[in-house]
């Protein structure tokens, strides 16, 4: 159970890593693509705000992924508790086949 515990926690870290890196293109993608109908200028001042709060952007970025992970995690650590009471719990109640 602890492999599944490290495992499940340095996918999270990868991902949050992960995630820190593309920050700036997945920002200037969805700019782009949310922001198509407007004019240019508020396109242009959008980038500017996100360059200029890059920090706070970073720092949010990075709670909100670790947040979203670690409540994933608490799914999955529930599911597989469930799945192993289940187990058990038909163990127990099956008779002996003659």
């Amino acid at each position: 159970m602890q492999i599944f515990l490290f495992i499940l926690f340095g996918i999270i870290f990868g991902l949050t890593i992960l995630a820190l890196k593309f920050q700036r293109a997945i920002e200037t993608f969805f700019t782009y693509f949310f922001l198509f109908f407007e004019k240019k200028s508020l396109q242009a001042l959008v980038l500017k705000n996100l360059v200029a709060n890059r920090d706070r952007n970073k720092m949010t970025a990075i709670l909100y992924s670790l947040g979203l992970g670690f409540i994933i995690f608490l799914n999955m650590a529930q599911y597989t508790q469930i799945q192993t009471i289940k187990l058990h719990q038909a163990k127990y109640h099956v008779g002996y086949l003659e």
